[in-house]
């Protein structure tokens, strides 16, 4: 009768890789949750920017009686004459460090008592591919008769 106390060659090689397979499919699912997180984070990001840009935007078209959007090099710049006080034009930037930020319209000169379509595009300037399209009308109040 042998006394057997010990772990063979071949089970001490099972086990290590059995072992080896969990930690690796662990390690997969722990990283692959992490960009996914990231990702996640920067697209709300960028859709939190766009929705600010819409609000200020929607302030200007009801505040004001004419406006020009010039969308140039990453950033949108808004020309505007208030209604009421001081009939100076005013200018409005849209930009940010890390992102670009365009807009569909061009040098158009827009009377804010119509309705007006807004079209802005947010991406991230290290990645392209990584974008928020924002479409929506722009519309003003309008008094009773």
């Amino acid at each position: 009768m042998r006394n057997e106390k010990g772990v063979t060659l071949v089970e001490m090689l099972a086990a290590l890789s059995i072992l080896t397979i969990i930690g690796l499919v662990t390690w997969n699912v722990f990283f692959q949750g992490l960009f996914y997180s990231k990702k996640a984070e920067s697209d709300i990001s960028l859709q939190q920017e766009a929705n600010i840009i819409a609000m200020k935007m929607t302030r200007i078209h009801q505040t004001s009686e004419t406006y020009k959007v010039v969308s140039d090099r990453c950033e949108v710049k808004v020309t505007h004459t208030p209604i009421t006080g001081d009939k100076t034009p005013q200018n409005t930037l849209f930009s940010n460090g890390n992102l670009c930020i365009s807009s569909n319209e061009r040098n158009k000169v827009t009377p804010a008592t119509e309705e007006f379509d807004l079209n802005l595009s947010v991406y991230d300037s290290r990645k392209p591919d990584n974008k928020f399209e924002l479409h929506t009308t722009l519309y003003r109040l309008r008094e009773r008769d």
